[in-house]
């Protein structure tokens, strides 16, 4: 999804970028904390943590879109309550896992729901859990959901959406120089405006500067 964007843009900035993947959620949280990446796609919890410990900035995020987490059972359970929960095992990624975990996980709690949390490391496992009914219901966002196989999703119902946040952002690392990033999102928004079709695939509508402050917020959670 990414590489037609990074391939416009080491032509347009004479930078090289090589596109790296993480085995898992953690281990990517992992190599932010130890800042392996110049740049990086993070979800909004991991942009103020990067900006407050590892100096990481945010450039650019959608402005259509925020992170809404979903909380999906088995097709055949007839649950649709999420207090029918009490009690019961749920999958997530990852403890810091911003829509699948920390805003199903936070609406439960407001609810007075107790719950097992059980943590299988990726979205995609998650959702294998409940299909397979190893657990009662698991947390996800919609376009990982979407990405499943038919088998998975045809076995799956949502039965609750969050309210939306802030999105994931694009950010740097502030060993870059600040004259190669201020390129880099300049010519960014100029792709977006003049090929767009570049950034079709990237999890990212109608791109906009973010500001760090629309990320504060998530203090609260990170320090819980």
């Amino acid at each position: 999804m990414w590489t037609p964007l990074l391939k416009e843009l080491s032509l347009k900035t004479n930078c090289n970028f090589t596109l790296i993947g993480s085995k898992s959620i953690n281990a990517f949280e992992e190599e932010i904390k130890n800042c392996k990446f110049d740049f990086a796609y993070v979800n909004p919890v991991q942009v103020w943590i990067g900006y407050e410990k590892q100096g990481y900035m945010p450039l650019a995020r959608s402005s259509v879109k925020k992170v809404k987490g979903i909380i999906v059972v088995k097709k055949d359970n007839p649950i649709k309550n999420l207090k029918k929960l009490e009690g019961a095992t749920l999958a997530f990624p990852s403890p810091r896992a911003i829509g699948a975990t920390l805003l199903t996980q936070e609406h439960l709690k407001t609810l007075g729901v107790n719950f097992e949390s059980k943590y299988v490391k990726t979205h995609s496992s998650v959702y294998f859990h409940v299909a397979k009914g190893l657990v009662k219901a698991g947390g996800g966002v919609k376009r990982t959901l979407n990405n499943q196989p038919d088998y998975v999703k045809n076995a799956l119902h949502i039965i609750y959406t969050t309210d939306g946040i802030f999105p994931h952002a694009f950010v740097a690392h502030d060993r870059v120089p600040k004259n190669i990033v201020h390129n880099i999102q300049n010519e960014w928004f100029q792709i977006w405006n003049e090929k767009p079709d570049l950034l079709s695939g990237v999890p990212m509508e109608s791109p906009e500067k973010p500001l760090i402050e629309d990320y504060k917020p998530l203090k609260k959670w990170i320090l819980e």
